[in-house]
Protein backbone atom coordinates (compact mmCIF):
# COMPACT_ATOMS: atom_id res chain seq x y z
CA UNK A 1 0.00 0.00 0.00
CA UNK A 2 3.06 2.11 0.62
CA UNK A 3 4.00 2.06 -2.51
CA UNK A 4 1.24 3.38 -4.48
CA UNK A 5 0.96 6.19 -1.65
CA UNK A 6 2.03 9.37 -3.73
CA UNK A 7 -0.87 8.69 -5.88
CA UNK A 8 -2.82 10.48 -3.54
CA UNK A 9 -1.58 13.47 -4.75
CA UNK A 10 -2.90 13.07 -8.25
CA UNK A 11 -5.13 14.79 -10.04
CA UNK A 12 -8.56 13.94 -12.17
CA UNK A 13 -7.65 12.50 -15.45
CA UNK A 14 -9.90 13.24 -18.63
CA UNK A 15 -10.54 9.88 -19.84
CA UNK A 16 -13.77 9.53 -18.20
CA UNK A 17 -13.50 11.70 -14.61
CA UNK A 18 -15.14 14.22 -15.88
CA UNK A 19 -18.24 12.58 -17.84
CA UNK A 20 -18.56 10.53 -14.20
CA UNK A 21 -17.40 12.78 -11.70
CA UNK A 22 -16.75 16.58 -12.42
CA UNK A 23 -19.78 17.37 -15.02
CA UNK A 24 -22.17 14.92 -13.26
CA UNK A 25 -24.58 16.53 -10.68
CA UNK A 26 -26.60 13.61 -9.95
CA UNK A 27 -24.21 11.10 -7.98
CA UNK A 28 -23.31 13.95 -5.20
CA UNK A 29 -24.77 13.45 -2.44
CA UNK A 30 -26.64 9.91 -0.77
CA UNK A 31 -30.10 11.84 -0.73
CA UNK A 32 -33.03 9.78 -2.24
CA UNK A 33 -32.90 11.99 -5.80
CA UNK A 34 -29.19 11.02 -5.52
CA UNK A 35 -30.11 6.61 -4.76
CA UNK A 36 -32.46 6.94 -6.95
CA UNK A 37 -30.46 8.07 -10.00
CA UNK A 38 -27.86 5.52 -9.01
CA UNK A 39 -29.89 2.63 -9.08
CA UNK A 40 -32.03 3.67 -12.67
CA UNK A 41 -29.24 4.82 -14.79
CA UNK A 42 -26.83 3.27 -17.50
CA UNK A 43 -24.44 6.24 -17.28
CA UNK A 44 -21.95 5.96 -20.34
CA UNK A 45 -23.88 2.37 -21.21
CA UNK A 46 -23.07 1.27 -17.16
CA UNK A 47 -25.19 0.00 -14.33
CA UNK A 48 -23.01 0.76 -11.35
CA UNK A 49 -25.75 1.48 -8.54
CA UNK A 50 -22.79 0.38 -5.85
CA UNK A 51 -20.55 2.20 -7.80
CA UNK A 52 -22.20 5.69 -8.14
CA UNK A 53 -23.31 5.31 -3.93
CA UNK A 54 -19.48 4.64 -2.80
CA UNK A 55 -18.65 7.96 -5.17
CA UNK A 56 -21.85 10.01 -3.69
CA UNK A 57 -20.47 9.19 0.10
CA UNK A 58 -17.42 10.06 -0.94
CA UNK A 59 -18.56 13.05 -2.15
CA UNK A 60 -20.22 14.12 1.28
CA UNK A 61 -16.67 13.71 2.74
CA UNK A 62 -14.27 15.21 0.26
CA UNK A 63 -16.34 17.00 -2.52
CA UNK A 64 -14.78 16.79 -5.69
CA UNK A 65 -11.29 16.62 -4.34
CA UNK A 66 -9.50 13.72 -6.23
CA UNK A 67 -7.77 12.74 -2.55
CA UNK A 68 -10.90 11.35 -1.60
CA UNK A 69 -11.66 9.06 -4.05
CA UNK A 70 -7.88 8.04 -4.44
CA UNK A 71 -7.45 7.00 -0.88
CA UNK A 72 -10.91 4.80 -0.91
CA UNK A 73 -9.74 3.26 -3.95
CA UNK A 74 -6.53 2.58 -2.48
CA UNK A 75 -7.82 0.97 0.95
CA UNK A 76 -10.27 -1.28 -1.67
CA UNK A 77 -7.81 -2.43 -3.42
CA UNK A 78 -5.59 -3.41 -0.40
CA UNK A 79 -8.52 -5.23 1.34
CA UNK A 80 -9.33 -7.00 -1.99
CA UNK A 81 -5.82 -8.13 -2.04
CA UNK A 82 -5.60 -9.20 1.57
CA UNK A 83 -9.12 -11.19 0.86
CA UNK A 84 -7.94 -12.63 -2.03
CA UNK A 85 -4.43 -13.75 -0.07
CA UNK A 86 -6.38 -15.59 2.38
CA UNK A 87 -8.68 -17.14 -0.34
CA UNK A 88 -6.25 -18.54 -2.28
CA UNK A 89 -4.42 -19.99 0.72
CA UNK A 90 -7.25 -21.79 1.81
CA UNK A 91 -7.93 -23.04 -1.27
CA UNK A 92 -4.05 -24.23 -1.49
CA UNK A 93 -4.54 -25.93 2.14
CA UNK A 94 -7.23 -27.59 0.55
CA UNK A 95 -5.28 -29.27 -2.38
CA UNK A 96 -2.28 -30.68 -0.63
CA UNK A 97 -2.63 -34.02 0.78
CA UNK A 98 0.17 -34.37 3.35
CA UNK A 99 -0.03 -32.53 6.71
CA UNK A 100 3.90 -32.02 7.42
CA UNK A 101 5.41 -28.86 8.11
CA UNK A 102 6.24 -28.29 4.48
CA UNK A 103 2.49 -27.40 3.97
CA UNK A 104 2.59 -24.27 5.99
CA UNK A 105 5.32 -22.73 4.14
CA UNK A 106 4.63 -24.09 0.36
CA UNK A 107 0.92 -22.73 0.97
CA UNK A 108 1.64 -19.29 2.38
CA UNK A 109 4.73 -18.92 -0.62
CA UNK A 110 2.53 -20.16 -3.43
CA UNK A 111 -0.50 -17.39 -2.10
CA UNK A 112 1.68 -14.48 -2.54
CA UNK A 113 4.16 -12.60 -0.68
Amino acid sequence: MALYWPTLDNRFVSWDDPQNLEDNPHFRGLGLSQIKWAFTTFHMAVYQPLGWLMFGLIYLFSGLEPFGYFLVSLILHAAATVVFYHVSLRLLDRTRISNGPSRFVVGRLAAGP
